[in-house]
């Protein structure tokens, strides 16, 4: 069995290897244009959160809710 960070290795045992949730999220884009011709430069940011129910060991049902954020960088050239 594999122990994990994120995810403590009691939740792991019980949980199955996919889950069906909801997601709700956001994301925010900046975006520079540098003085050089059609180059430019930015940031992405995604926010997602996931509400999964599943049912451990004991037979009761609970709610997994899981927070993830994601950073991009972004360079662009345009010719």
């Amino acid at each position: 069995m594999c122990a994990s960070l994120f995810l403590p290795e009691i939740l792991s045992a019980a949980l199955a290897d996919h889950l069906v949730g909801f997601h709700f999220g956001a994301g925010l884009a900046l975006d520079y244009d540098t003085h050089l011709d059609h180059f430019a430069v930015g940031l992405d940011a995604l926010i997602r959160y996931t509400l999964a129910r599943y049912t451990p060991a004991s037979g009761e049902r609970q709610t997994l809710g899981i927070p993830s954020l994601a950073v991009m960088p972004r360079i662009r050239y345009v010719f």
